[in-house]
């Protein structure tokens, strides 16, 4: 029989060693991908079954807490849960289990789609698909409203304060040089948003736009991010209208009028012609322009490069965003 002290110094030894620490996870980090947010972490694969609880709080003490096994974790029914949720200044602590024994919390970055709260990684949304139709006097700019696009948005609309999405319309020159920015809210009851710019003559018509959803006291702010440069397209209705003029014209000037081709048949013709032009390259579509000018008939002529620019011009050199899809980092 042992005596006491050695049987509790043995009693010591046996826990201590059934004790051994569970190493907790590493880069704990969150992530925002437009309206997806997720959590990830790295763990040693040497390790026993694990399992990972993950707890997400905030400053206005809304928590939740879930488990996996996995290495990842998608935030996004938290997040959107409420308005409050996803305006909150939030984090995440992850913490390895094994069995009865488990790590310590790590804790990640702070996140938020509130622009005023002052953390990590500041999280935004795409802007909605953008429509830009030329006019007469300029172009009509159209898209769906982000709260209604975004269904995640639109079921955390408080119906007492209700939302108003401000954006800016930034006219833009050789890609980079702004002419002018027009400013202007979308209410929530709106399903599409519209705006009418107005164009100097002889510009191409491009527009960049951004935005910011307000909360009805216009403080907590959700950023809508700029897009690339969208160049407007000349509507059906201007084109069938063009055609007509130019088809008219080839039948009245042409040498080869007849009453056996009626204007209808240079019209499909001219259809087909334009399709190819607007679906071959720049160098290509210079030598057809300066193929069209050569003509004889040059009243039909010109009216058909008139056309033939209208329908083109935007389409040519269109920029590439080679911005990365990115959350934006706060600088320390």
């Amino acid at each position: 029989m042992l005596p006491d002290g050695a049987f509790t110094v043995l009693l010591l030894l046996v826990g201590g060693v059934s004790a051994v620490p569970v190493p907790p996870p590493r880069n704990v980090h969150v992530s925002c991908q437009n309206a997806k947010v997720s959590v990830s972490w790295d763990y040693s694969k040497q390790q026993p079954h694990t399992i990972f609880r993950i707890n997400i709080s905030g400053s206005s003490e809304n928590w939740e807490v879930s488990r996996t096994t996995d290495h990842h974790f998608d935030l996004s029914h938290f997040v959107w849960k409420s308005e409050e949720n996803y305006k909150d200044f939030l984090y995440v602590t992850v913490t390895a289990i094994q069995g009865d024994s488990q790590s310590e919390g790590v804790q990640s970055n702070s996140f938020s789609f509130n622009y005023l709260k002052t953390v990590d990684t500041q999280c935004s949304l795409d802007f909605p698909p953008v429509d830009v139709k030329e006019d007469e006097s300029g172009a009509t700019v159209s898209f769906p409203n982000p709260v209604h696009f975004y269904k995640e948005l639109e079921q955390t609309v408080n119906p007492d304060a209700v939302p108003v999405f401000q954006y800016i319309v930034s006219s833009v020159k050789n890609h980079t040089a702004y002419i002018r920015q027009f400013e202007e809210n979308c209410m929530e009851r709106v399903d599409t948003c519209k705006l009418d710019v107005p164009f100097p003559d002889g510009v191409k018509k491009c527009v960049r736009l951004k935005g910011t959803l307000f909360d009805s006291n216009f403080v907590n702010q959700l950023v809508v991010r700029e897009t690339a440069e969208i160049c407007a397209h000349v509507s059906a209705d201007q084109r069938t209208g063009l055609f007509t003029t130019c088809s008219n014209s080839w039948y009245r000037t042409s040498p080869h009028g007849s009453r056996r081709f009626p204007s209808h048949f240079y019209s499909e013709d001219h259809l087909l012609l334009l399709k190819l032009l607007t679906n071959v390259s720049a160098a290509l579509k210079s030598a057809l322009q300066n193929f069209l000018k050569t003509l004889k008939v040059s009243s039909a002529a010109g009216c058909f490069v008139e056309l033939f620019q209208k329908t083109s011009l935007n389409h040519m050199e269109e920029p590439q965003d080679s911005r990365p899809n990115e959350t934006i980092q706060k600088p320390n």
